[in-house]
């Protein structure tokens, strides 16, 4: 058994979903310090006034989806007043940046009163420890995308093979495919069951807020709805460990070499077809890579960074009628702005680096 101590840095906005949201009564837009501060409820409740308690009360049971707007002035109302009393320290948790759109972007809800804006307004917490600690990079999702570049790495030596050899239905059963990539059967004979992932925690991380856009890969913005997200900022590092043991009934050997060497191999070749891509769309920020070995991580990581060369078959949308592709038509990209033309920046989602210390 063999455990390397494991240093990552990240060099672009990363996401790593819980299926979790910020709830109205969990923030406070402050405008002036351009942040999303969290709020402790249960202290904040204690600056309502009998009066405020009731309308409280009578919002929350409505069931109204107009009434939720309401909430949001409601809880900004009490927290301005509380704050300006000096009570900041005791009802704010955390202070989260916040791209200067998304705070135009809440005042235009709450002042607009619009509920179809309220439904797209959603804000996906990243990762974290309990109680609003800081960002974890779990050790599931590092292994996720180690096992993604060792898979394509032993893909290239399978022959006479294609996607219609796992093909069931509509899709294709991407189990089978695993198994004979990495030579095993049962789940217990899994080459990856060697390999142990810490939860990587931080040294030091930064968190934000930005918006999603869908570009196009030629720039051109899409109808998609701009999505609100949580994530690790740029810069961050993070520290873990791997743990790689070694088992007789595994027919293929997993160790370090061969993991940095697949993810050299997968995740450069990536990084270099969609710098080349990115560097035709006017705003996006340059990813400066120059140590470590690269790897990507989280949601919007693009669909070929998931997916095993040759094998691929991924859904392009389309108005008419869905259709299946080896490579993605558009790019998820970090934002300071609900819309393409009114950025100044974007940012490919999930980059890292990875370093054996």
């Amino acid at each position: 058994m063999k455990t390397f101590k494991i240093k990552l840095k990240t060099l672009s906005p990363i996401h790593i979903g819980t299926g979790l949201v910020i709830e109205p009564t969990e923030f406070f837009i402050d405008p002036k310090k351009r942040c999303l501060s969290v709020i402790n409820f249960e202290k904040l409740c204690r600056h309502f006034t009998e009066e405020e308690i009731t309308k409280f009360k009578k919002l929350c049971l409505s069931g109204n989806i107009r009434n939720l707007i309401e909430l949001y002035k409601l809880t900004d109302q009490i927290c301005e007043r509380a704050i300006s009393r000096g009570h900041e320290k005791e009802i704010v948790i955390k202070r989260i940046p916040a791209v200067s759109d998304f705070i135009q972007h809440y005042k235009s809800i709450t002042e607009s009163g619009d509920v179809n804006l309220f439904n797209k307004f959603e804000i996906q917490r990243t990762y974290r420890l309990p109680n609003w600690g800081p960002p974890v990079i779990p050790g599931s999702s590092l292994k996720g995308a180690i096992r993604t570049a060792v898979l394509n790495f032993y893909a290239k030596k399978l022959k006479d093979r294609n996607l219609q050899k796992y093909r069931k239905g509509k899709r294709y059963d991407s189990r089978e495919l695993e198994k004979e990539i990495l030579k095993y059967k049962l789940p217990k004979d899994d080459p990856f069951s060697c390999v142990k992932v810490s939860d990587f925690l931080p040294v030091k991380a930064k968190v934000c807020i930005v918006h999603a856009l869908n570009l196009k890969k030629y720039g051109n913005a899409t109808p998609r709805i701009p999505q609100i997200f949580e994530v690790i900022a740029p810069n961050s590092e993070f520290t873990g460990k791997i743990t790689i043991t070694e088992k007789s009934i595994c027919n293929l050997k997993i160790d370090m070499e061969l993991i940095l060497k697949a993810l050299d191999e997968f995740y450069g070749k990536i990084y270099k077809e969609e710098s080349e891509i990115l560097a035709k769309i006017q705003g996006v920020k340059a990813l400066p890579f120059t140590e470590g070995h690269i790897i990507r991580l989280g949601k919007h990581s693009g669909a070929e960074s998931v997916t095993i060369e040759g094998f691929r078959a991924i859904t392009i949308r389309a108005k008419g009628k869905n259709r299946t592709g080896k490579e993605a038509t558009t790019i998820w990209l970090a934002s300071d702005a609900r819309k393409a033309k009114d950025s100044k920046w974007f940012a490919p989602f999930g980059w890292a680096t990875l370093d054996v210390e």
